[in-house]
């Protein structure tokens, strides 16, 4: 009867070092995940490409948003559709570009001038 106060204090006591253990054990894990995490983002930084084709639409658990956060993608670079170079601006770089071909010096003047 004496020994009984024993017995309970030291397996809540055990178990206290238990939990203790699991926390420290888990925090030691998410640090490691912090730092690959940024690993990661600071080796990628660069290449929206590469970051857009890591994102699953149809993904069960994780929304597009938080998908898009974790590379650090803005969102709206996961919706974005390049837009084609219509044909008039294709003409107009195309006559920019002879102009300058034959007359290379037209920049340089206005540049004194101004």
């Amino acid at each position: 009867m004496q020994r009984i106060p024993d017995l309970f204090s030291s397996k809540g006591s055990e178990k206290n070092k238990n939990e203790e253990a699991l926390i420290a054990s888990l925090y030691q894990q998410i640090g490691q995940l912090k730092v690959e995490l940024d690993f990661v983002k600071k080796n990628l930084s660069g290449f929206p490409d590469v970051k857009r084709a890591w994102i699953e639409p149809n993904h069960p658990q994780i929304s597009i948003s938080r998908q898009g956060e974790l590379p650090d993608l803005a969102r709206s670079s996961y919706y974005y559709q390049p837009v084609g170079v219509s044909e008039e601006d294709l003409l107009l770089m195309r006559l920019l570009d002879e102009q300058y071909t034959r007359t290379p010096f037209y920049p340089r003047i206005a540049q004194r001038v101004c």
